[in-house]
């Protein structure tokens, strides 16, 4: 794997007179295109075949709202778009860790419905498996089916003209 590309581009950017505000969103678009590189990089070495199309992807792993997250939120959101790459399938879909944000921010306006909560945590449970693992399970769905048909629904809603297939 290549050398990390990480810089603390805030304190640079502290240091050449920016606003703090805009030094720590630079700073965080730094190291968000840092951690798709390094995502790129591991799955060009677990599909090398793919290598061109997998370089093509770093302009679909923008991460929007996600960029207020975690980096395991992030990472998440690129690898399941890389592997959608790697398998040739569209990445116009919301991923795990956008479903996540949209229920993350409905539950801010409002407590979720059952349902809705039951998928908040599916989700999350997917995109932060290690933090899943103090949570259990997700318990019983409110009927059968309704937790994916949630998240199929706000793939859709949370679609991104990526440009790629």
């Amino acid at each position: 794997m290549s050398a990390s590309t990480r810089v603390n581009a805030g304190e640079l950017l502290l240091d050449a007179g920016a606003a703090p505000g805009i030094a720590g969103a630079l700073s965080r678009a730094f190291d968000c295109m840092a951690i798709a590189e390094e995502e790129i990089a591991r799955a060009i070495a677990s599909c090398p075949r793919r290598r061109k199309s997998l370089n093509a992807a770093f302009k679909d792993l923008y991460p929007g709202e996600l960029s207020a997250f975690s980096e395991d939120v992030y990472r998440s959101h690129c690898r399941e778009l890389l592997g959608r790459v790697k398998r040739r399938e569209c990445v116009r879909a919301g991923t795990d860790a956008e479903v996540l944000a949209a229920l993350s921010a409905a539950s801010l306006k409002a407590p979720l419905a059952s349902d809705y909560a039951h998928a908040m945590t599916t989700v999350f449970m997917r995109v932060l498996p290690r933090a899943a693992a103090a949570i259990g399970d997700a318990g019983a769905e409110p009927w059968p089916g309704r937790t994916e048909e949630i998240i199929t629904e706000l793939r859709r809603k949370t679609a991104r003209d990526r440009g790629g297939e």
